[in-house]
């Protein structure tokens, strides 16, 4: 014989042949019902029962908000990340109008040491840019990074190239073109680096010449060719 009873409003069933608790759940399909397997715990924070079918320590969403404090906010990368009294991480992330906390870890980069927020414990690096660099790029030769593909590659390089080809209309400033289009630094990128001392990525991200639209100028392909060899002077 199955009995019942209410554990903060929620009708809960006792089956004596299994010493299982249990809620009927209507089926979303159909009109029948379905049992849903939990237990009944005490809540951490007012001391009630309640049934659950999760590892959950409170019985409703506001016993948890007064009992797990938040201690500090720290502003990583642009995103606030809130630490609990139980030293759990979190961000507030907005998905389809809705805003909903997004537990994580606040790591720092094995490869530029920049701390940043991690959904997952096992992350170790802040970009694509710091994970495929060093030792783990495709570009890696006698203990050197090709800081260079890195750049091009970075999501900053390709905000500057839209940038410039935005202001210069999309077309070549040398001859008109409007196709096979490239954005050259009018000081190269070597001269760049030699004069500003770029070693590593964290110079590179930093260099702000580096990244100055003024010394960008939209070429179409073959300009850009002739700009290199010597046959087209800008």
């Amino acid at each position: 014989m199955n009995t019942f009873k209410f554990y903060c409003g929620k009708k809960v069933y006792f089956d004596e042949e299994t010493n299982r608790h249990y809620i009927l759940e209507k089926k979303t399909s159909s009109n029948n019902y379905r049992r849903r397997y939990g237990e009944i715990k005490t809540c951490k924070e007012c001391g009630n029962e309640f049934f659950t079918n999760r590892d959950s320590e409170f019985c409703c969403k506001i016993c948890m908000g007064i009992y797990v404090e938040i201690i500090d906010i720290n502003i990583v990368d642009g995103l606030y990340v809130y630490v609990t009294s139980n030293l759990d991480y979190f961000i507030y992330t907005n998905e389809y109008g809705k805003y909903r906390k997004r537990y994580g870890f606040l790591k720092n980069c094995k490869f530029c040491g920049k701390l940043f927020f991690a959904h997952k414990e096992k992350t170790m690096f802040c970009s694509n840019s710091c994970k495929f660099s060093g030792e783990n790029s495709s570009t890696y030769v006698d203990g050197n990074t090709d800081l260079k593909h890195s750049m091009r590659t970075s999501t900053k390089y390709k905000t500057w190239r839209k940038n410039v080809m935005t202001r210069d209309e999309h077309t070549c400033k040398n001859c008109g073109c409007k196709s096979n289009l490239d954005v050259h630094h009018i000081v190269t990128v070597e001269d760049i680096f030699e004069t500003y001392e770029i070693e590593d990525i964290l110079d590179m991200r930093n260099c702000e010449f580096l990244w100055d639209e003024d010394n960008g100028i939209t070429l179409c392909r073959d300009c850009h060719i002739g700009v290199h060899n010597g046959s087209v002077s800008l």
